[in-house]
């Protein structure tokens, strides 16, 4: 929330590859405007991350809103942390966006 002249984002969310599986990733609204962005997103199951990615070239993110949304399938039960990693977010500038990353905890019944 309350961002100001955001051109880009990249973060990892990671999760444990034993109990959840990605079944969606998709762009969300903070990226979206008038102008087109270049929205990627890569699973490694294996792992248990998906790499997010997405830049706006014009009409620059200044508001509050979605980065990305993900859909997780339950395939074991379990308690599955869910976190991000190397994220990143920054102005046309390069200067970095402070931004708090948290972690999760869904257990799995």
């Amino acid at each position: 929330s309350g961002m100001r002249d955001m051109q880009s984002a990249v973060f990892v969310v990671t999760f444990d590859p034993k109990l959840l599986e990605v079944v969606s990733q998709a762009e969300g609204t903070l990226l979206k405007g008038a102008k087109p962005s270049n929205f990627q997103a890569f699973v490694d199951k294996k792992k248990g991350e998906l790499w997010v990615s997405g830049t706006r070239s014009e009409d620059l993110a200044t508001d509050s809103g979605v980065l990305a949304m993900v859909t997780f399938r339950a395939i074991a039960k379990g308690t599955a942390g869910i976190a991000f990693s190397n994220v990143n977010i920054s102005q046309k500038s390069g200067d970095q966006i402070p931004v708090t990353a948290f972690k999760s905890v869904v257990e799995v019944k």
